[in-house]
């Protein structure tokens, strides 16, 4: 038995995994990596959510920026690799964040462009200027400024007590989007149109890929032409679910659109893929 080339192999692979659980570094540069990619996941989930909007993608890339610059720089471990760590997320963030991510962050009323360079800053107010067909680009400059120093038809105290309630994901009924926001309180404002379309942008192609799941689940070939129907009446009975969830929410109400879908992605992935499954068990 002690010759066997199994019995050798066995005693190398013990020490090997004692080795490794016994050392605490190995484990402590572990906890500090998950520590230091979490919040690289969590955004991830984040733009794949129905609700998500450009100009929160930005802001939570901005402050991704700024987890890594301060992580690399209280970190022993990761203190020899700053500059590659740095170097490389922050690329890959500059790289995420085009004109169009600016421009929605430089019209969102609870961000307003604060953290965006000199540079940045040029060219979103050059994006919402040629996004402005019939306004003249001097009154487009003069309405951003007035929109980030909150002057002139912005200095008013009640617009921007509303701007506290100004949510990507409404959870109440009290909660309003960006989008809704400058509908409600600017529709006189020359940014008014450019800032709606900016901020109804979603983040990701995720909900339109969750659609298609939906597809294939209900699609066959006894289905064929109820397809299109299922799909709608299936789409529409998780909106209206999740409606129902929220207190004090009138789901006939034009804020419907506003409503917060942040579960749906569990809801769809979870469904079954087998064709066979009887209607009101693929539609529930």
């Amino acid at each position: 038995m002690f010759n066997s080339s199994s019995y050798y192999e066995t005693l190398a692979t013990n020490k090997i995994k004692s080795a490794i659980l016994n050392d605490d570094v190995f484990w402590d540069r572990n906890v500090k990596f998950i520590e230091l990619l979490n919040p690289v996941v969590r955004l991830i989930r984040f733009m794949e959510n129905t609700t998500a909007t450009l100009s929160d993608v930005r802001h939570k890339l901005f402050l991704l920026k700024e987890h890594f610059n301060a992580f690399v720089s209280e970190s022993q471990f990761l203190q020899n690799k700053q500059k590659l760590t740095t170097k490389s997320v922050i690329k890959r963030i500059d790289k995420a964040c085009t004109d169009t991510h600016n421009a929605a962050y430089v019209l969102e009323p609870r961000y307003k462009g604060g953290n965006l360079t000199p540079d940045e800053l040029q060219r979103a107010t050059n994006l919402i200027i040629q996004l402005s067909l019939d306004k003249s680009e001097v009154d487009v400059i003069g309405e951003i400024s007035n929109f980030r120093a909150a002057t002139n038809e912005f200095n008013n105290g009640i617009i921007w007590i509303a701007v506290k309630s100004t949510k990507s994901v409404c959870k109440t009924s009290s909660d309003i989007t960006p989008s809704t926001w400058w509908e409600s309180w600017q529709k006189k404002s020359v940014l008014h149109d450019v800032a709606i379309k900016l901020l109804k942008i979603p983040a990701s192609s995720a909900s339109c890929e969750r659609n298609w799941s939906t597809w294939g689940v209900l699609h066959s070939k006894l289905r064929n032409r109820l397809t299109g129907k299922l799909v709608y009446v299936k789409y529409n009975l998780n909106i209206i679910n999740k409606c129902e969830k929220i207190p004090d929410l009138n789901i006939s109400s034009s804020s419907e659109a506003d409503v917060s879908l942040s579960s749906e992605a569990e809801q769809l992935d979870s469904d079954s893929e087998n064709e066979n499954l009887p209607l009101a068990t693929l539609l529930n």
